[in-house]
């Protein structure tokens, strides 16, 4: 599965202004809020700025945790104080001169205060202590072809990564492989199926996959779940193929089903594909209920599920909120921009970068107005952009510019 380019569109369509009231009176009608015309009474003001040295634009997460936000950049990872943005300590990932950044979408960690973090560069997994950022252990997979962009996963005692074909359980104690989940049973000859964001709960592991067909014309893709504590494939399901009319065409055409993401939520596995959210049997794998909107979907980056609902944005410019048992809109925010980046939801609030175009969002998540919107104050200047997702503490933001790191006020 080739990765797209991120977009950077500029075109937006006028809405015709509803009352509230109107919309609920339309049978079926979505909740669809724009962008520049409606603002929240908050702001999230910026309290530190630490700049960068490369322009690599990281989608890696943040993590804030007991007064300290621990961030990836430069091919460097940085603990601040999340309060001032005071540098506490530093640690350069890598001595290669050819690599800048880390190819992930989040840090995770464990341990509390004195516990540990993980991160993950395409086939390559680093353990740091939190209290200095020294390394626990390193470890290049070479048992596995690498994938970039991909979320990983962490139970108790183990993370997994996938990559293109398999994906692997590794030792947090010490990095040990333990073992591979094979990948290749819907793929046609001759081409691997990618994985992108996997999850783990209550010993289930899902993997969602990707792959161009045999005739080369669009993607499909794939669901799989394993026992973790066996490796035992429990059950595979392709995501369903679907045709819709193209404006311009006489006729249907294929749409991309490649999967994204993949969560484990309740009796459910919420999954993204690129024209789809599904909802699948956590114990079979059969398909309860289908979003599908090609119009309205692009999504490259897997579902966040949170309080019953699960989120979902795409490079159509838009972000859906989903109820989790039905499939059903709950409610839809446009705005300018394609996301890639991980949807964070909080308190009664969502967060997110449009990467494609620089801003960054926080919505009422009961309904999917906006609370605050906006850019760097550089950005008519410099071109300045908020890119990673969102890191989300008690009463701080942080987030991860092409420029700058961030850390601002909650709105």
């Amino acid at each position: 599965m080739t990765r797209r380019p991120i977009l950077r569109s500029v075109a937006g369509a006028a809405l015709s202004v509803l009352s509230l009231a109107s919309l609920l009176a339309l049978p079926g009608c979505d909740l669809l809020f724009g962008s520049d015309e409606t603002r929240g009474s908050g702001v999230a003001e910026i309290l530190w700025t630490a700049p960068k040295q490369d322009r690599y634009e990281s989608l890696v997460r943040p993590v804030i945790e007991e007064g300290r936000t621990y961030v990836t950049y430069d091919d460097h990872l940085v603990a601040f104080e999340v309060e001032t943005g005071e540098e506490i300590w530093r640690r350069a990932l890598t001595d290669d001169p050819n690599r800048s950044g880390v190819d992930g979408r989040k840090i995770l960690h464990d341990g509390g205060p004195d516990g540990t973090l993980y991160l993950n560069d395409v086939n390559w997994i680093g353990a740091f202590r939190k209290r200095d950022g020294a390394p626990r252990w390193t470890r290049n997979y070479t048992e596995m072809t690498p994938s970039g962009l991909n979320t990983m996963a962490q139970d108790e005692a183990h993370l997994y990564l996938g990559g293109r074909g398999s994906a692997i359980q590794v030792a947090k104690a010490n990095g040990r492989l333990v073992r591979q989940f094979p990948l290749d049973a819907y793929a046609p000859s001759g081409v691997v199926e990618n994985t992108d964001d996997i999850d783990i709960a209550g010993g289930l592991l899902v993997v969602p996959t990707g792959f161009i067909d045999a005739a080369d014309t669009h993607t499909l893709g794939a669901v799989y779940a394993f026992d973790t504590a066996t490796g035992a494939l429990l059950w595979s399901e392709p995501t369903p193929e679907r045709r819709y009319f193209f404006e311009g065409l006489q006729d249907t055409v294929w749409a991309d089903t490649d999967a994204s993401g993949a969560v484990v939520a309740g009796d459910l596995v919420a999954v993204t594909t690129n024209s789809q959210v599904l909802g699948l049997d956590r114990a079979t794998g059969a398909l309860v209920w289908e979003w599908f909107r090609p119009e309205e979907s692009g999504f490259w980056v897997g579902p966040t599920v949170a309080n019953g609902a699960v989120y979902a944005g795409g490079t159509t410019e838009r972000v859906h909120k989903l109820d989790l048992a039905t499939g059903e809109t709950v409610w839809t925010h446009r705005m300018k921009g394609s996301l890639q980046p991980i949807i964070t939801v909080d308190e009664g609030r969502v967060y997110f970068t449009n990467n494609g175009w620089g801003e960054l969002w926080v919505l009422d998540d009961a309904t999917g107005r906006p609370v605050w919107h906006g850019q760097p104050p550089a950005h008519e200047r410099t071109g300045e952009i908020y890119f990673s997702p969102v890191a989300v503490g008690e009463d701080h933001l942080v987030v991860v510019g092409d420029q700058f790191v961030y850390g601002l006020s909650k709105p």
